[in-house]
C-alpha cells in the first residue's frame, strides 16, 4: 500500500453495500420471513423472523471471497459435529452471494455476554483446551486461521503480522522528522513479533475472549464469530485469552490455565515463547490504530513499556501454574509480586472486541464505527440517513435533555451554546409530552441547565491542569466533544449502549461536523465489562482522567455505582478529577398516584447521606455543591419555588439535585 491508499484498505476492510436490500434477499435466498433486521455490529445483523427463531446474517466485504465464507461455514459444521458449544449453521447451505458479498446465516444464540470474572475465565480455558483437543478433520483444518479479520481476511498470526507492516508502510509518509525514531522503533518492535508459527497447530478462534461467548439463561457458553478461524498455533490462541484475563487481574490467569491445561499440556517451547504470544495482539492493535489515524504515534510508543512489561507478568504468572501441569495446587506469589511496577491500574489494552454492546450476543472484534465505517454502510431500509430510530427507557430521556440544551442555546442570555442538540431532538422526532408550564418540566430544566455549566467548568479546569483523557460514562447525547474549546492532545472516550451511539453517529454524520478533540465512541454495557471495552478502545490508564456521570447514577443501585465508581478509581492516575450528578432522595417516592415520569420510574438509588465522606472511601477528594449556587453564581434568578424552603417542609422533600466535583487523593495510590 501507499500513503494514498488507506481509504482504500478502510473501504475494503470494512465497506457493505445494499443492506437496505438485505431483507428482500435473505427472504429470496432462504425461503423466510424478515420482520425485523437489528445491527449488532458492523455487518452482524440479527434477523427476527415471522416464520421462526432468529438468525444472524454475517455480510462480509466484497474483497473477502466467498470461498472464505464457505470455509467458516465448513468449521462451524465440524464444530456441530464434534458437539462443540458455538453458534450453529441456520441452513445445510447457509453461504449466499448478496451484491458480490459473502453472507453466512447462524443461528441466533440466545443470552447475554459472558461476565469477565475468575469462574468465566476458568470456563473458557476450558473450552479452549477442548478446543485444542479436537481431530485434524482436514476440511475444517484446510486453511491456515487466526489472523485478526479486520487486518487480513485470511491467514494466521504470521499473515497478521505481514498485514500490519504494510499497514505502517503507508502510514511513513505522515510521520514528521521529530517522530522517525519513534515510527522505527514500532516497526521494529512488529518486526520482531512472535508469530509462533513453527509451534504446534490447531483449529483455532481469532478472538477466543469473553466478548465472543454468549452465555445462556440456564449458563451455558456458546462461543460465537469464527471468521477466519483456521488451523494455527494454538498458543497465538491461548495467548490472546491469556492477555484479556491478566489485563484485567492476574488471578484470572490462574483461572484460564486451570480450565486449559485439564485439556492440554504445553510443551517447553511455547513455555518459553508464552510472553511473545501474549503480546502480539495488543502490539497489532497498536500498529492499527496508528495506521488508521486513531492514534497518535507518541501515544502509542509511551505506552509499549507497560504493554509489554503486563505481558512478561502475564506470562511469568501463566508458566507457575503451568509449571506444576500434574494438576494438583501450586503456590501462587503476591499479585503485586507478578505484576510490574505501576500495572495496579492498567487492566492494560485487553482485545478489542470487548467494545461490544452487551447482550449484542453474536459480534466480534470490531473496529470504532466512526473510524472505519463509510457514511451510512450500516444503515437499513427504514432509516434514512440523518435520522434517528425511536429509542425508549434511560435513551429517550437523553433527548429530553437534548431539547433543554437545545432551547438554552437559543437564548439570547444562554449559559452555554450547544448547537448539536436541536439536531438530535429533531432527526428522533421526539416531542415533549408535558404541556407549557409543567413543575416537573420546569424542575428538569433548572437542572440540567445547573449541571451542564457545573461539568462544562470542571471539565475545562481538568483538561487544562493536564487531564488530557476525558471519560463521559453513559454519554447519551452529550456534544461536549464538539462545543467545548479543548486544548490539544485531548481524547474523548463516549461510552453508552450501542442504539444511542448508533442514532448519535447518523445525526452528526448529516450535520457534518468535526470534533475538537479525539473522539472515541465505545458501546458497552456499564453493569458489565465495560472497563475492558474502555481499554481496548486506547484508554490510558497511566494518564491523568477527567470521568464524568451526567444524570447516570440515579438510574442504577448503590451497588452497581459502587461497582462503578470502584472500577474507575482502579484506573486513574494521579491527576484525575471526577464529576458526578445525584439525587438526594428516595428515587421511588412520588409525589401522588399517577404523577410519575418516566424518569422517575427508572429511578433506583438516591444519593448517599455524605457523599464526600463516601467519595473519600474510594480515594477521592470530594466538593459537593448544587443547582441553587450553580446558577445563582451565574446570574440566573432561581425559581422561588426552588429557594430556601422551610425546614420539614414539602418542598425541602422535593427531589435536589446534588453536584460533586472531586480530585484523586495522591495518598491512595
Amino acid at each position: 500500500m501507499t500513503g494514498s491508499q488507506i481509504d482504500e484498505f478502510i473501504e475494503r476492510m470494512y465497506s457493505r453495500s445494499g443492506l437496505d436490500r438485505l431483507p428482500a434477499h435473505l427472504e429470496s435466498r432462504y425461503g423466510i420471513q424478515v420482520a425485523r433486521l437489528t445491527e449488532l455490529d458492523l455487518g452482524v445483523f440479527r434477523v427476527g423472523r415471522r416464520d421462526g427463531p432468529s438468525w444472524v446474517a454475517r455480510v462480509f466485504p466484497a474483497a473477502r471471497p466467498v470461498d472464505g465464507v464457505e470455509g467458516d461455514a465448513e468449521i462451524l459444521r465440524f464444530l456441530s459435529q464434534q458437539d462443540f458449544r458455538s453458534e450453529r449453521c441456520a441452513r445445510p447451505q447457509p453461504v449466499s452471494v448478496h451484491e458480490a458479498q459473502g453472507v453466512l446465516v447462524t443461528e441466533y444464540a440466545e443470552g447475554t455476554k459472558a461476565r469477565g470474572d475468575e469462574r468465566t475465565f476458568h470456563r473458557l480455558g476450558d473450552l479452549l483446551g477442548a478446543l485444542h483437543t479436537l481431530p485434524a478433520a482436514p476440511a475444517a483444518m484446510a486453511r491456515e486461521g487466526g489472523a485478526w479479520h479486520h487486518l487480513s481476511f485470511d491467514g494466521g498470526p504470521r499473515a497478521e503480522v505481514t498485514a500490519a507492516m504494510s499497514l505502517l508502510a503507508a502510514t511513513e509518509h505522515r510521520v514528521r522528522s521529530e517522530e522517525q525514531a519513534l515510527y522505527q522503533e514500532l516497526r521494529g518492535e512488529l518486526e520482531r513479533a512472535e508469530d509462533c508459527h513453527d509451534l504446534p497447530h490447531t483449529l483455532i478462534h481469532p478472538d477466543f475472549v469473553p466478548a465472543n461467548v454468549i452465555t445462556s439463561r440456564g449458563g451455558d457458553l456458546t462461543l460465537v464469530d469464527w471468521a477466519g478461524a483456521g488451523r494455527g498455533p494454538r498458543i497465538s490462541s491461548l495467548g490472546f485469552l491469556l492477555w484479556a484475563a491478566g489485563g484485567h487481574d492476574l488471578a484470572r490467569v490462574d483461572a484460564v490455565v486451570a480450565g486449559y491445561r485439564s485439556h492440554v499440556r504445553l510443551e517447553p517451547a511455547e513455555l518459553a515463547r508464552l510472553a511473545g504470544a501474549i503480546r502480539l495482539r495488543p502490539l497489532i492493535f497498536d500498529c492499527w490504530r496508528f495506521g488508521t489515524g486513531r492514534k497518535e504515534l507518541p501515544g502509542v510508543l509511551r505506552e509499549l513499556p507497560a504493554t509489554r512489561d503486563l505481558a512478561e507478568a502475564i506470562a511469568a504468572r501463566a508458566g507457575q501454574a503451568f509449571g506444576n501441569q500434574d494438576g494438583q495446587p501450586r503456590a501462587q506469589p503476591p499479585r503485586s509480586a507478578a505484576r510490574p511496577a505501576g500495572a495496579g491500574q492498567p487492566r492494560a489494552q485487553p482485545p478489542r472486541s470487548a467494545a461490544r454492546p452487551a447482550g449484542a450476543g453474536q459480534t466480534g472484534a470490531q473496529p470504532p464505527r466512526s473510524a472505519a465505517r463509510p457514511a451510512g454502510a450500516g444503515q437499513t431500509g427504514a432509516q434514512a440517513p440523518g435520522s434517528a430510530a425511536p429509542l425508549g427507557g434511560v435513551g429517550a430521556t437523553g433527548l429530553a435533555i437534548a431539547a433543554i440544551r437545545a432551547a438554552e442555546t437559543a437564548r439570547e442570555d444562554r449559559l452555554f451554546a450547544d448547537p448539536l442538540a436541536e439536531a438530535f431532538v429533531a432527526a428522533s422526532g421526539w416531542t415533549s409530552q408535558r404541556p407549557p408550564g409543567d413543575r416537573r418540566a420546569a424542575a428538569l430544566r433548572f437542572w440540567v441547565l445547573a449541571r451542564t455549566v457545573f461539568l462544562d467548568e470542571l471539565l475545562a479546569a481538568a483538561s487544562g491542569d493536564g487531564c488530557l483523557q476525558v471519560v463521559l460514562l453513559g454519554a447519551g447525547f452529550d456534544a461536549r466533544a464538539f462545543r467545548l474549546p479543548w486544548p490539544p492532545g485531548v481524547r474523548c472516550f463516549e461510552l453508552d449502549t450501542a442504539d444511542v451511539l448508533d442514532n448519535k453517529e447518523q445525526v452528526l454524520i448529516a450535520q457534518a461536523v468535526q470534533a475538537g478533540c479525539e473522539r472515541i465512541p465505545v458501546a458497552c454495557d456499564l453493569l458489565e465489562d465495560w472497563p475492558a471495552a474502555l481499554l481496548a478502545a486506547g484508554f490510558a490508564p497511566g494518564q491523568p482522567t477527567a470521568w464524568i456521570a451526567e444524570g447516570l447514577l440515579v438510574y442504577l443501585t448503590q451497588e452497581d455505582v459502587d461497582g462503578i465508581v470502584a472500577d474507575l478509581t482502579t484506573l486513574s492516575a494521579t491527576g484525575s478529577r471526577l464529576g458526578l450528578t445525584m439525587i438526594n432522595r428516595d428515587p421511588f417516592a412520588g409525589d401522588g398516584p399517577g404523577r410519575a415520569s418516566l424518569m422517575m420510574t427508572l429511578r433506583r438509588s438516591g444519593a448517599p447521606d455524605d457523599p464526600a465522606g463516601w467519595l473519600a472511601g474510594h480515594g477521592w477528594t470530594a466538593q459537593v455543591t448544587d443547582a441553587i449556587e450553580v446558577l445563582s453564581a451565574h446570574g440566573r434568578p432561581v425559581p422561588a419555588a426552588r429557594a430556601d424552603p422551610e425546614p420539614g417542609s414539602p418542598r425541602q422533600r422535593r427531589p435536589r439535585g446534588i453536584l460533586v466535583a472531586a480530585a484523586l487523593d495522591a495518598s491512595r495510590r
